[in-house]
């Protein structure tokens, strides 16, 4: 089940390219949801690994990375950002360096960067190109139940100047969440029991940490003395369990709205990967 507005597009996307273009050499996996480390749709041939595909509703946020403040006032690249520095984001911190005082004191409705947008597609494409990103595919309605294509854009990466706007802010968002180590999993368990939640399993599988369990609610939230975590419904009976962040950290936030149609000749070229 799937309730954020994010999640509810990729879903959607997935199973409009598993339903459209799936065949007996070609297969899609759904890797995204809330691991941020890993793009959305792995794309298989005969079995073998070929690209990624990202999948994001017509407004979305499009990746990012957090700033700090150093003891000397200067504004830094943080060394836990997982994909690193390059020219562009670079360039965006000698922005809010000229500008410190106009970013010292930011807060969680966030500042906008005004820097000429060709830095932040730059950005956009580097980054997803390190996650094995081709294409980007957007959803124009996720109420619509149809799998038509015309409720799709499948955009080259390397042309979302062509289809999008994008946009940059610097604001204080609460970091994301991570699949949590097996040393957590006795105090996980200790937590299930606190808060009399009933499973038949708590296992790992590649490295994630799931909950078979039949609960009412699709996100249940346990609170530990260190540190929480988060199970999020998956499917009827299976859960994710997640840890939670306990930090509050500045963040450049990538933005991107989709504003062109369907190029033709780019949708042709998709479906030729699979031929």
């Amino acid at each position: 089940m799937y309730n954020n507005r994010g999640e509810i597009a990729e879903q959607k996307c997935f199973e409009f390219l598993k339903n459209k273009y799936s065949s007996n050499s070609v297969s899609f996996i759904h890797k995204g949801g809330s691991d941020s480390t890993v793009s959305d749709i792995e794309v298989l041939k005969n079995g073998n690994y070929v690209f990624f595909i990202e999948a994001k509703d017509k407004m979305a946020q499009c990746g990012q990375f957090v700033v700090l403040i150093g003891n000397d006032k200067q504004f830094v690249y943080s060394r836990h950002n997982h994909f690193p520095s390059n020219l562009a984001s670079d360039l965006i911190i000698d922005y809010m360096q000229q500008n410190f005082n106009l970013f010292e004191n930011v807060s969680t409705s966030g500042i906008a960067i005004n820097l000429d947008n060709s830095y932040f597609y730059d950005w956009i494409i580097d980054f997803y190109k390190s996650k094995n990103v081709k294409y980007i595919i957007f959803i124009k309605d996720k109420k619509l139940q149809t799998n038509e294509i015309s409720n799709f854009v499948i955009v080259p990466l390397n042309k979302i100047h062509k289809y999008c706007e994008v946009s940059a802010c610097y604001r204080v968002k609460k970091s994301g969440s991570k699949s949590p180590s097996k040393n957590y999993f006795d105090e996980i368990k200790s937590l299930l029991e606190k808060n009399k939640i009933a499973y038949k399993k708590l296992y790992f599988k590649d490295s994630k940490l799931y909950l078979n369990a039949n609960l009412q609610d699709d996100k249940i939230k346990l609170i530990g003395n260190n540190c929480n975590f988060l199970l999020s419904q998956k499917n009827d009976c299976n859960f994710e369990v997640r840890q939670l962040s306990n930090t509050n950290n500045a963040n450049v936030i990538f933005s991107i709205k989709l504003k062109s149609e369907q190029n033709e000749c780019d949708l042709k070229d998709f479906e030729k990967e699979f031929l």
